[in-house]
């Protein structure tokens, strides 16, 4: 093991990974190899700052791990491979070959969606972020596979954005090694300046969320025709078997760091089937047959507008009570109507619909209805 170099080091853990585990990892040559060594050999040879970075090096707790590892992170995102986004070394269960992956944590996706959909979800999460970062052509792998079917390798392998894999027959030289990982960790940051001071779970719930069918407000076109969408899809539902209070939504926040409130899709879907798909100011209003859903096209209002959430910290704005079905033309004219035709909206409106909010725990008079719609007393 003399003039150790990362090349070197990998494949000495390639070649011996598999003998050693059938012995003791305490006080093991290998084991400090990956937990020691090839940590200091990266802040040596790469230039890296040990106060902007960490690197950690496992095999196991305990016992041996199936798939060693050596991550790097920057400790501004992240400093454990459960969370946030790093770049680490994933070597194969049978020492076959290593991958150097730009990769994700998988804990956020199975706390928020559960162990099957979360692994969908973090595959999904990568696709976007590939989208949104310009991929060097080396490092396109989409796919690692570590030929295990443990949960940590699992969570790995739906987790890698971006990577590259060496195969033990084929590693380069340790110039090379270090030129793929300068290179990727380009990337690394090109996605930390995407993150602009959010947490990985704030992202993560940003870029999900037209997956989740959800839309922030100044979404509105893409929202109205998701809900179009939707309907051409949704069971009929009775919107009464819904009709309780719920907190208030996670707030999100977006690209330019303001906090948004999410609309679901499948609200005001579930409000639109509730009116028949006809105009809630008067249903003799004529409109059009939908080339998405194939019903009379309609649009879904917040008569409590969802902006106003701050009004409201103790209940969700966004469900189907507080949803009305209109037509195009009215609902226009809610937003950009002179003020003596929208008090006459508004005041009808509000007989209809108070009594649904209020089951859902929205209290509100007409009085701050009309407010919030800029209309005075």
């Amino acid at each position: 093991m003399n003039n150790k170099n990362l090349e070197s080091t990998f494949r000495y853990v390639l070649n011996n990974y598999l003998t050693e585990k059938q012995s003791s990892f305490e006080k093991n040559e290998l084991s400090r190899e990956v937990r020691k060594d090839i940590p200091n050999l990266m802040y040596e040879q790469l230039n890296l700052d040990q106060k902007k970075y960490a690197i950690t090096g496992s095999v196991g707790k305990g016992n041996w791990a199936t798939i060693p590892w050596i991550g790097f992170f920057d400790r501004s995102i992240t400093s454990s491979a459960t969370k946030g986004y790093y770049l680490v070394y994933l070597f194969k269960s049978d020492m076959s070959g290593f991958y150097l992956s730009l990769n994700q944590g998988y804990t956020y996706f199975s706390k928020e969606y559960g162990a099957k959909l979360g692994r969908e979800k973090a595959r999904t999460a990568a696709s976007i972020m590939r989208s949104k970062i310009n991929v060097p052509s080396k490092f396109n792998l989409k796919k690692i596979d570590l030929a295990s079917q443990k949960d940590l390798a699992i969570g790995y392998e739906n987790g890698h954005i971006m990577g590259i894999y060496y195969d033990i027959n084929a590693i380069p030289d340790n110039s090379v090694l270090i030129q793929d990982f300068n290179l990727l960790l380009e990337s690394y940051q090109k996605l930390k300046t995407l993150l602009n001071d959010r947490s990985a779970e704030e992202f993560n719930r940003y870029i999900l969320l037209n997956d989740d069918n959800a839309y922030l407000e100044n979404n509105e076109i893409e929202y109205q025709q998701a809900v179009d969408r939707y309907s051409s899809i949704v069971k009929e539902e009775d919107p009464s078997l819904d009709e309780k209070p719920r907190p208030r939504k996670q707030l999100v926040i977006d690209e330019s760091g303001r906090q948004k409130y999410p609309r679901d899709v499948k609200e005001a879907t579930t409000a639109l089937i509730r009116a028949g798909y006809k105009c809630e100011v008067e249903s003799e209003h004529s409109t059009f047959l939908s080339k998405s859903s194939g019903q009379p096209y309609c649009e879904a209002h917040h008569f409590v507008g969802i902006s106003r959430y701050d009004n409201f910290p103790d209940v969700d704005l966004d469900r189907a009570a507080n949803i009305i079905c209109l037509c195009a033309n009215c609902h226009r004219k809610i937003h950009y109507g002179v003020d003596e035709d929208r008090v006459d909206m508004i005041e009808k409106l509000y007989e209809q619909v108070n009594p649904r909010l209020e089951k859902v725990g929205i209290q509100v008079t007409l009085n701050q209805v009309k407010e919030y719609y800029g209309i005075g007393n």
